[in-house]
């Protein structure tokens, strides 16, 4: 008989230990996943930040997407031209883009909008200037201060591509 318990003891102690082993393996298997999940979970916020800084730069600070900003500049660009009697001749837009402390999410208090407008035709480039700051044009931000918006034009037969005249100002930044 005292074999026999000898055995259930032994056999119980054999059992308890399996489960014990298993479920040591059952719970490091899960603190694997839950680990991975949390790296997961950190990889993804670190895009969202990326992201919320990237639209932060210029779509936050206005409230609206670069885009359609840019339209706006487009269509105040075409009025004043109009107004002017430029004809396309003279001026004709082509591209557009922000650049600055904006676009890269450095604008400090008093900052002005950076845009530089790529066009052709036979208008200098400092008339192109003076017709478009004769007239102060401006969006204001979220918290309703007033950010001029500073228009640098480029003739592409005489001065460049936007980027090619982009690449020469980062150039200059990083001598």
């Amino acid at each position: 008989m005292r074999t026999n318990h000898k055995q259930r003891i032994l056999n119980l102690a054999s059992r308890i230990s399996e489960k014990y082993e298993s479920t040591e393996e059952y719970y490091k298997r899960k603190d694997k996943e839950l680990l991975d999940q949390i790296h997961e979970y950190q990889k993804d916020v670190k895009v969202f930040q990326d992201n919320q800084t990237k639209v932060s730069s210029i779509e936050g600070v206005f409230g609206d997407t670069e885009e359609n900003l840019l339209e706006m500049i487009k269509s105040d660009i075409y009025r004043i031209m109009e107004e002017n009697n430029v004809v396309e001749d003279e001026f004709s837009l082509e591209d557009i883009k922000f650049y600055g402390s904006y676009s890269k999410g450095k604008n400090k208090e008093g900052s002005d909008l950076d845009v530089i407008v790529q066009y052709s035709g036979s208008m200098r480039e400092d008339d192109v200037f003076n017709l478009l700051h004769d007239e102060e044009l401006y969006f204001y931000d979220n918290n309703d201060n007033k950010v001029i918006i500073d228009i640098n034009p480029v003739n592409r037969e005489k001065s460049g591509t936007i980027q090619e005249n982009l690449d020469y100002f980062n150039r200059l930044q990083n001598s």
